[in-house]
């Protein structure tokens, strides 16, 4: 198989919040979920954006770009975003149009929306899902943290 990738591959990577994710996979205590929480506010993801034929594989041309609805939940619209770029081709090795996006601002982002969840590294060894009502938590924390 072959691998062409015009320009730079991004650089997106969040060691912080893959460990917070492993750690939260095999510890539930509320410490351990809230460290999880600060990794995602302060982490840069990869989201997926509608390859409504303007989005582009390079994610300076997507800054707009609507979130790609990957499944459903209960008529809810699923999303999915990525901590590196190797994640998002475990995905889908194609490689998809996508966004970098600032934690503390997707969340927010992903409310206006039919959201009703944003799974994080799908396919990946380590991985999860948000629903909406961690969305709504996380971007009422993002938004407070903001003011200060």
């Amino acid at each position: 198989a072959v691998d062409l990738q015009p320009g730079p591959a991004d650089p997106t990577t969040n060691p912080v919040l893959v460990d917070a994710m492993r750690t939260m996979a095999k510890k539930r205590e509320h410490r351990y979920r809230a460290a999880l929480y600060r990794a995602l506010l302060d982490a840069r993801l990869l989201l997926l954006v509608d390859d409504d034929g303007m989005a582009s594989h390079l994610p300076g041309d997507n800054v707009d770009g609507r979130p790609l609805k990957v499944d459903e939940l209960m008529g809810f619209e699923v999303f999915a975003a990525f901590t590196s770029l190797d994640a998002l081709r475990r995905y889908d090795l194609r490689g998809r149009p996508y966004k970098v996006v600032a934690g503390r601002t997707l969340f927010a982002e992903l409310l206006n929306h039919k959201v009703g969840s944003l799974l994080l590294d799908p396919r990946s060894s380590v991985g999860g899902e948000l629903y909406r009502n961690e969305l709504e938590t996380l971007a009422g924390a993002s938004f407070r943290r903001g003011r200060r």
